[in-house]
């Protein structure tokens, strides 16, 4: 590994994830089409699995 290919810390590449899923979703639920008050909805429920197919885009009322 060279001198500048330090590995991010795991936020920063769940936080980048995320963004992925947002721009995969064009900012809009994936549930409802809504564009207001977005989140991200782990669709099997798990927390701890922050995969990209993970991830769902969901506005705060469908994501109950």
């Amino acid at each position: 590994m060279a001198i500048n290919e330090k590995r991010l810390p795991k936020y920063l590449c769940i936080y980048s994830l995320k963004i992925q899923a947002f721009e995969r979703a064009d900012y809009t639920c994936e549930y409802c089409g809504s564009t207001d008050d977005l989140c991200i909805d782990h669709i099997d429920g798990n927390r701890k699995n922050n995969t990209l197919n993970n991830f769902a885009v969901s506005c705060r009322r469908c994501n109950l």
